[in-house]
């Protein structure tokens, strides 16, 4: 409430994973013929609650705590140390509504969190391949390489005309 006379409505539905666990509400308004007012709050009926799911691929697949989350709308952040592959398909065969998939890995001790100091002195073809086992969390294939070095070439072709 705004003040004893105003409310604001919000919405009724939450639209955001920041509305994880926000109780929602109608407020229903009864005018009499005296020009008295009541109200009273309803609560929303919530069909796929907004759930913030977070942990290693292993941990949210197996865990059966979580069975009670396999139909609400999801927001998922894992901490693995690699990126699982095919993360979101494997999430989905367990959570019918995996909306939205987040990687959040901790640095490792000693790690340096800052991406200039971690390429500068570096080679274009050395910085590809560090990102695809960064993001992928496997080694670049040699075909992959081959295509990073057409690319780099084209690249630096095009700087010079």
């Amino acid at each position: 409430e705004l003040s004893p006379r105003v409310a604001y409505s919000g919405s009724p539905v939450a639209y955001s994973f920041s509305e994880a666990g926000h109780a929602k509400s109608f407020t229903l308004v009864d005018l009499d013929a005296d020009v008295d007012v009541s109200t009273r709050h309803i609560p929303a009926p919530v069909v796929h609650p907004l759930v913030r799911l977070k942990g290693t691929i292993d941990e949210l697949l197996e865990d059966p705590e979580l069975d009670r989350h396999v139909s609400s709308f999801l927001e998922v952040t894992l901490t693995d140390a690699t990126r699982p592959p095919e993360a979101m398909k494997r999430l989905r065969k367990r959570f019918d509504h995996v909306l939205q998939l987040r990687f959040s890995a901790s640095l490792r001790p000693g790690d340096d969190s800052s991406y200039r100091n971690r390429v500068q002195g570096r080679s274009d073809i050395d910085v590809c391949r560090s990102f695809v086992a960064h993001v992928r969390g496997s080694e670049a294939t040699l075909e992959e390489v081959e295509l990073f070095h057409r690319a780099l070439t084209a690249q630096q072709v095009a700087q010079v005309e």
